[in-house]
């Protein structure tokens, strides 16, 4: 029986076969189409030697060469437009696939990565899809109950695993698309902002600093012109909002324990102080805004975000908010800054810090392990 990807295939080749086309073109093209429903319709009692692990980077390979030689055929066809779903399909599957395989080959990944770009000129369905924390369903099916138990173990840190897998790569390939590195890449969709900020908006403040430590720009305005949707300063403003209308108009009455607050809460706490580590200074009237409550008898002016954070500061809630912003940062912070910065020059963030003639605590501190 033809499923209806293998339906949809046939229909988008027919039309677009054009008398040029000859018998080799059609062979190169239908072993691509051929080798993508098999791994799409892959049925494990069937076939467990596709995902051997050593097959891995030829399958992708296989799959590459086919695409290119396909994309060439098709180059001056009038109705490219088609194309564009199969072509998503195929460029994510090999994505997919290089995770799947934990392929080494740091070259091949990248390959993938730039026909994803390629095809879209950004890379917001990958990191959107890294980071949605609401979809937990397998990339594909498992072979046998102990490859199962460990996939569904290995669920509660797949997304932290993917941006590892795809970071490391790109940084291995020190890999760049119109001067931008790969972990700075502006997003288009949900919001025009860096993969960094995408991660704190999210509230994901393990991929937040596991992205920082990679490098990742944090004040855009001094590295582009161009306005994103959101920048640092209104990132650190509405982060602070959150903390404080969780701890309610008078924080001084307020109890906080980090084991007994809700996990949202947590993590928009733990995104707060991990940026934190990665900025020098926010200028003076960037944080300056007033902290307003609704009551049933309309809205009422609590406090001001200097008091606030200088509550918070000094409770140790977010101890470095009012060194970063209303006081001098020390040395130490902005040393560690220095160092990371002309590390992060030579692709050297973050392993090269571990390479240091530096005491372990010291490396930590410039890794970004503590405030």
């Amino acid at each position: 029986m033809i499923s209806e990807e293998e339906t949809c295939f046939e229909d988008v080749l027919e039309k677009n076969y054009c008398a040029e086309t000859n018998d080799e073109e059609k062979i190169f093209i239908h072993a691509m189409i051929r080798r993508l429903k098999r791994i799409l319709n892959w049925d494990p009692g069937e076939d467990e030697s596709l995902f051997t692990k050593d097959k891995g980077p030829e399958i992708v390979r296989d799959i590459m060469i086919h695409f290119i030689r396909w994309k060439t055929i098709i180059g001056s066809s009038n109705n490219l437009a088609d194309f564009i779903g199969l072509q998503h399909l195929v460029i994510y599957t090999m994505a997919k696939l290089c995770f799947y395989y934990w392929i080494r080959d740091s070259r091949l990944v990248s390959d993938v990565l730039r026909q994803v770009y390629l095809c879209d000129g950004h890379f917001s369905s990958m990191f959107a899809h890294i980071m949605n924390q609401n979809d937990r369903r397998t990339l594909w099916p498992t072979p046998n109950q102990e490859t199962r138990h460990v996939w569904y173990k290995y669920l509660s840190i797949k997304e932290y695993l993917t941006m590892v897998f795809f970071l490391s790569h790109a940084h291995n390939a020190r890999l760049e698309f119109g001067g931008h590195r790969f972990v700075d890449l502006r997003l288009r969709v949900p919001l025009r902002v860096p993969p960094v900020f995408l991660a704190a908006i999210y509230n994901k403040p393990q991929l937040l600093l596991l992205i920082m430590r990679h490098g990742a720009i944090l004040d855009r305005r001094q590295a582009s012109g161009r306005a994103d949707d959101w920048d640092l300063n209104m990132l650190l403003r509405h982060l602070t909002r959150i903390l404080w209308a969780s701890l309610g108009s008078d924080p001084q009455d307020s109890t906080w324990e980090t084991s007994i607050v809700s996990s949202t809460l947590h993590d928009v706490w733990e995104c707060l102080r991990f940026l934190l580590r990665g900025i020098s200074q926010v200028q003076m009237g960037e944080l300056d805004f007033s902290l307003m409550n609704f009551d049933p008898g309309g809205l009422t002016i609590t406090s001001s975000s200097h008091d606030f954070i200088r509550s918070v500061s000094e409770r140790g809630i977010v101890p470095k908010l009012m060194s970063r912003y209303l006081q001098p940062s020390e040395l130490k912070h902005l040393s560690r800054l220095a160092i990371r910065d002309a590390l992060n020059r030579k692709w050297n963030l973050p392993y090269g810090i571990f390479t240091l003639p530096l005491p372990k605590v010291l490396q930590r501190y410039i890794n970004l392990t503590e405030d």
